[in-house]
């Protein structure tokens, strides 16, 4: 009887992405000081931007979501280890653990359904529907004097409409109009349709990143001892994807291309 496991192949690759994964989330900055990750601030809202979602959604992706779950435990373990230290909390390594599980997940489904048709409409409706949500609720949760009410604020209806934080209004609508953008100029090209389309990239890609925010939201609150409302530590995590998703289905995308055009026989 045939025993069943990963292959050699597939735990390299595993190994390979692991240390990726690792270089990006801090262990380059480590050993060289260059930073892996952008900050971004939009006029007093601060957004962090790494990559380590890229390794970690492509081991979901290729090796499968018990695969990608492995990949994301052993990267969260070694960062812990050798860069942040301190208290360990699981909340924290849940969270990147969702990232290496949930793409796979999802691709499972649509494996089991042969969705290879193009989910652009729909993906773009919800993406303009997110976006005004998040504007309306950070208008709304943004009314107070706390630091944490008036970082997430983008427009006010208080005293007539005005426009609170016209940086980080500006990149939000700019970073939605980027995704719809990359949906169109991937739709032209045929050799990216099917199953691991652009589309389909980045909706798990976006669903992994909005639920990594909602459980370390939660782990960071539990942290600071609930003092403000939990919805002010998810409401910069619900903006920061709009940043991160376009960034990192692009690079999946593209590296997918490359090598199916330079692999190809």
């Amino acid at each position: 009887m045939k025993r069943k496991g990963f292959s050699t192949q597939t735990i390299v690759f595993g190994a390979f992405l692991v240390t990726i994964a690792f270089l990006l989330g801090g262990g380059f900055q480590r050993v060289t000081g260059i930073p892996t990750s952008i900050k971004l601030n939009f006029g007093g809202a601060s957004q962090s931007i790494g990559f380590t979602a890229v390794p970690l959604v492509i081991a979901s992706l290729v090796l499968g979501p018990f695969g990608g779950l492995i990949v994301a435990a052993l990267y969260d373990t070694l960062q812990y280890l050798l860069i942040t230290g301190g208290v360990w909390n699981p909340i924290f390594t849940l969270s990147e653990i969702v990232v290496g599980w949930l793409p796979g997940m999802i691709y499972l489904g649509f494996k089991k359904v042969n969705l290879t048709r193009s989910i652009r409409r729909e993906l773009v409706a919800f993406l303009v529907a997110y976006g005004l949500a998040m504007i309306l609720m950070t208008s709304v949760m943004g009314q107070g004097q706390s630091e944490a009410q008036r970082v997430v604020q983008m427009i006010s209806f208080e005293n007539g409409f005005h426009i609170v934080n016209g940086i980080l209004l500006g990149a939000f609508l700019l970073a939605i109009v980027l995704s719809i953008g990359l949906m169109f100029f991937f739709s032209r090209k045929r050799s990216t349709e099917g199953l691991f389309s652009f589309d389909k990239i980045y909706l798990v890609t976006f669903l992994a990143m909005i639920l990594r925010s909602l459980i370390s939201g939660y782990g960071l609150w539990l942290y600071m001892g609930k003092t403000v409302p939990l919805i002010f530590y998810w409401l910069p995590r619900f903006v920061t994807p709009m940043f991160l998703v376009p960034i990192v289905s692009f690079a999946i995308t593209g590296l997918g291309y490359i090598l199916k055009r330079y692999t190809h026989d």
